[in-house]
């Protein structure tokens, strides 16, 4: 029998719901979990990990004790990705070594020979500063500079060289290959506006890169929050009340009916067929997967792993950028749109259809007479466009003062008490790795 009254009620379908929901119920907390499957962070958005999410996991599990986080490297493995510009490429997320002579070869970076012991070194660099993030994130502004104590000689000598090459002029080939990964990293359209920003594309560049096995982790996870007596429900919400601009009560859609919760916390991407409003909604672009079965075994595009395809032309227009993967005798494309008032699939359709014509046979030429059965889905995955979110640290603290409201109630925009919202649309800095330091901070002051 599902109890009546909590402190907390988290709203999403994913792993950092349940890692906020154990922290929560260790400090003392009555913690109800709702998986509701239309509040999810997206799987570019949670699931690709940069070494720097990956160690600030690992260090939330060593702090916090828990078994999950602490061998998450159990719950990995590799993905290499590919970025495909105007006549030139990149093969990036391999051993740090690798990224930094990758990146050397298309850009003439001047570099002397890497120690042999570079790439552990790189890794304990990455690994310290994540512990700064989660130990200090929430108290104090975080300087590259104070995150560079940390670095051996040769990865300082790397990072004054990168800060001249971006500082350098390059030709529009270039940049569009450069603003590309960078919001591939950050899960955000933009450009490179200050140290912090160089800083963090720096480490996430030269780092390898990971896919997490999240159903395995949410299990895991899961259990270790049951074992604390902590309430769990998959369900979504269907209505709720608001008593001078704070919960009142939860109406679920499962026979348990009305919940009343103190404070509200949803975790995930966009809070789709909710009644939940964000102030100020930003301008952000939402993805189209299509995913077909092929008769033809592409091998060599499973070599390039994850493939980002761009061009000079496409940058700063309503289609940047582009992924493809081929997976298990499939291709899954992921189409970028600017987002709008009432998008549907349907309206979308035609106009995918005809992309995925012009665009595949770009990159191999037998898919131009490959017969194609699209199953296309427009996901919860948002990446979104602020040119306003400036900082002169690395500090993650740039978060977005948003606002959020009672969109049931027509004309009603008064902002919700006792309500938050984690995601990309509060966190756009840094992509998934604000959102992990911005929950570590949530719990410090619950």
């Amino acid at each position: 029998m599902l109890k009546k009254d909590f402190h907390t009620a988290i709203v999403g379908s994913n792993y950092l719901s349940l890692i906020l929901a154990i922290d929560l119920i260790k400090n003392g907390k009555d913690v109800l979990v709702l998986d509701d499957d239309r509040m999810d962070l997206g799987e570019l958005f949670g699931t690709d990990l940069g070494l720097l999410e990956l160690m600030f996991l690992k260090s939330w599990g060593q702090e916090r004790h828990i078994d999950a986080l602490i061998n998450i490297e159990d719950l990995i493995s590799e993905r290499p990705y590919t970025i495909l510009g105007d006549n030139s490429w990149l093969s990036l997320g391999h051993r740090p070594s690798e990224n930094v002579y990758e990146f050397s070869r298309r850009f003439a970076l001047p570099l002397s020979s890497l120690d042999d012991d570079f790439d552990q070194n790189w890794i304990q660099f990455v690994s310290k500063v994540s512990q700064a993030y989660f130990r200090y994130g929430g108290f104090q502004q975080i300087t590259p500079d104070k995150l560079m104590v940390y670095a051996p000689p040769s990865i300082k000598e790397l990072y004054e060289q990168f800060k001249i090459f971006i500082a350098t002029p390059r030709d529009w080939s270039s940049e569009s290959l450069l603003s590309t990964l960078m919001s591939y990293y950050s899960k955000r359209i933009d450009v490179l506006s200050d140290e912090g920003d160089i800083f963090f594309f720096f480490v996430a560049l030269f780092s390898p890169r990971y896919l997490l096995k999240q159903d395995v982790l949410v299990e895991q996870l899961l259990t270790a929050y049951k074992e604390l007596d902590g309430y769990f429900k998959q369900t979504r919400m269907r209505e709720w009340l608001f008593h001078k601009q704070k919960p009142w009560s939860i109406e679920l859609a499962s026979y348990e009916g009305i919940i009343h919760p103190k404070q509200l916390t949803f975790i995930g991407a966009f809070p789709t067929g909710m009644p939940l409003g964000l102030n100020p909604l930003v301008d952000h672009y939402v993805i189209l997967e299509a995913t077909s079965p092929v008769e033809a075994q592409y091998t060599s595009l499973k070599s390039y792993g994850l493939m980002i395809v761009t061009s000079e032309k496409s940058i700063g227009t309503e289609s940047p950028f582009w992924f493809i993967e081929y997976q298990d005798n499939k291709i899954v494309v992921r189409l970028l749109y600017p987002a709008s008032k009432g998008m549907k699939l349907e309206f979308l359709k035609a106009e995918s259809l005809r992309r995925l014509s012009k665009k595949l046979p770009l990159i191999d030429p037998r898919l131009q007479d490959e017969v194609f059965d699209w199953s296309l889905n427009l996901t919860s995955e948002v990446f979104v466009h602020v040119k306003s979110v400036k900082s002169s640290t690395v500090n993650t603290h740039s978060m977005l003062k948003l606002g959020l409201f009672d969109s049931s109630s027509p004309g009603i925009t008064q902002k919700l008490k006792n309500v938050d919202y984690f995601g990309p649309f509060r966190a756009p800095k840094m992509g998934l790795f604000s959102s992990m330091v911005d929950l570590t901070i949530e719990t410090q002051f619950k």
